[in-house]
């Protein structure tokens, strides 16, 4: 977009997106399966911890797991594995579908009242990440959508680097939605300001869009921080760097990510020609 004047051209209407992931495969059963979601906002670590403390989750913590940013728990009774990210994603292995959601609701609640309302919250079943696992194998790997992990017991610290990969993917998954969203209630106003050479909002709902859009390029610019770096626990364990590697260009998060930093720049012009709206009220 460029500056938006009552001369300038309609530019064509917006299509929707093509879906970024590919078509899922044939579903697995529960206890093959690796499942990321996102809280929406962050969770402090020590109320996640007391929330595993207080036990009825069927889950308990993981005896010397202490991981900045991460609580690691383990099904009882099961085979499973939960990796909560204080940033607010969450990543689940081999458990079942009424588990995961039990445990996301309650995560969510202690999530509102640590931090309150007020964050964007994807609703579970808009959540498309969810990864076919096989243990056995030589090597562990992440390729053609699937994730092969080495021996018949998956080693921990290789399943919380592939989470760090599923966490960053569903954590931009709440981004896309948001900012499409947010793009979407806007689109509007371009159109308004070039049909009839102003935006027919009064000023305090200029202001509060205005708002809006500069929360959105906050964030955006912070998940570019996030997306650019590997997380801390690739410098204790360099030799897992290459699974989150594996795993980022699985879900192509460099590729949405780009994508992302193309939608700054209508929030951009979107703010330009709120501001001088406002300014010329």
């Amino acid at each position: 977009l460029r500056r938006l004047t009552a001369s300038t051209p309609l530019p064509p209407p917006a299509t929707k997106k093509p879906p970024l992931r590919r078509p899922p495969l044939p579903r697995p059963d529960a206890s093959q399966l690796a499942a990321a979601y996102c809280l929406g906002g962050a969770i402090p670590r020590e109320a996640a911890a007391g929330l595993l403390r207080r036990g009825g989750l069927g889950l308990r913590p993981v005896g010397g797991a202490d991981f900045d940013g991460v609580v690691c728990a383990r099904e009882e009774g099961g085979m499973g594995w939960a990796f909560w990210f204080t940033a607010g994603p969450t990543v689940y292995w081999g458990m079942p579908l009424v588990r995961r959601r039990a445990v996301e609701e309650e995560l969510r609640a202690v999530r509102r009242s640590a931090q309150g309302g007020g964050d964007f919250v994807l609703p579970l079943e808009e959540f498309d990440h969810e990864f076919q696992f096989v243990t056995g194998q030589h090597q562990t790997a992440v390729r053609n959508d699937k994730i092969l992990l080495r021996g018949e017991e998956p080693d921990m610290h290789e399943l919380l680097a592939v989470s760090f990969g599923l966490a960053h993917s569903a954590q931009l998954l709440v981004y896309e939605e948001a900012i499409d969203r947010l793009v979407d209630r806007t689109a509007d106003l371009p159109f308004q300001l070039a049909k009839q050479g102003h935006i027919s909002l009064p000023p305090q709902d200029i202001k509060r869009r205005i708002g809006e859009l500069l929360a959105a390029r906050y964030a955006l610019n912070l998940l570019t921080d996030i997306v650019d770096s590997e997380p801390e626990f690739f410098w204790e364990h360099p030799e897992l760097s290459s699974l989150f590697r594996q795993c980022a260009n699985e879900v192509d998060l460099r590729k949405r990510a780009g994508i992302l930093d193309k939608r700054m720049t209508i929030i951009k012009d979107m703010l330009d020609a709120l501001n001088e709206e406002l300014a010329s009220g």
